[in-house]
């Protein structure tokens, strides 16, 4: 029993690590960080070969296109996964360095971000190109909303190419991309005045506890007559 207890902690303790705690620690602060914790959980799904392989025995996704898809790949996709692959970078730098931001006003450590940047670029396993610009736009300005705006003209530019590449590899391959469509819906949401979802949610509680609502439309707190669920 009590080498069962070991086995235990040593794989918890391999599932552990800088990612499951940044997303924990985000989650404290309200920070949302998707394209983080989708990360952590596809470490952790890959961590579970046993179940997948015993469940692959009843359940046989097919790829529609027979696995084919590798041989009908042109120029215009392979254009379509460098933006997707670059947007999500910025989308989850931009997720990391709100989360920095946040825990700063909770935990009052005197946060510099271009500094803790140009540190990463100095020698982290964090180095890459886009680490000077991004370092540049908090320098221009210190109060920058999100990361994300400091890129507005590759965002414009290239969200059509995301979206037609998450659409033709959930389309055409099983292939599981959880971290690009976590990014990609990130910058629909970050970037949206209003949310179709939370505005759903809120009526889902006033359905089930009548919580009561806002409209956008007009001020103050209603409650609508719902059909009484069955």
């Amino acid at each position: 029993m009590m080498a069962n207890y070991f086995c235990k902690r040593q794989w918890t303790r391999s599932a552990k690590g800088t990612g499951l705690w940044s997303v924990q620690e985000a989650l404290g602060v309200g920070c949302p960080v998707p394209s983080l914790a989708e990360a952590v959980l596809a470490r952790q799904m890959s961590m579970q070969r046993d179940e997948r392989v015993a469940n692959s025995k009843f359940i046989k996704v097919v790829s529609p296109d027979n696995g084919t898809t590798g041989q009908n790949v042109d120029a215009s996709d392979i254009e379509d996964l460098f933006w997707g692959a670059m947007l999500s970078i910025v989308a989850s730098y931009a997720q990391m360095f709100n989360c920095l931001r946040a825990l700063d006003q909770e935990y009052k450590f005197g946060l510099n971000l271009p500094a803790t940047i140009a540190t990463f670029r100095a020698g982290c396993i964090l180095q890459g190109y886009l680490l000077q610009p991004m370092t540049l736009a908090y320098e221009k300005d210190p109060n920058l909303s999100n990361l994300l705006v400091a890129f507005a003209p590759e965002v414009n530019a290239n969200m059509p190419r995301f979206k037609r590449l998450i659409g033709k590899v959930c389309s055409c391959s099983s292939t599981c991309i959880p971290v690009l469509i976590a990014s990609l819906n990130y910058i629909q949401s970050m970037t949206s005045e209003n949310l179709f979802a939370a505005q759903v949610t809120a009526l889902q509680r006033d359905v089930f506890g009548r919580h009561g609502f806002k409209r956008i439309d007009k001020e103050g707190d209603f409650n609508a007559k719902w059909p009484e669920l069955q």
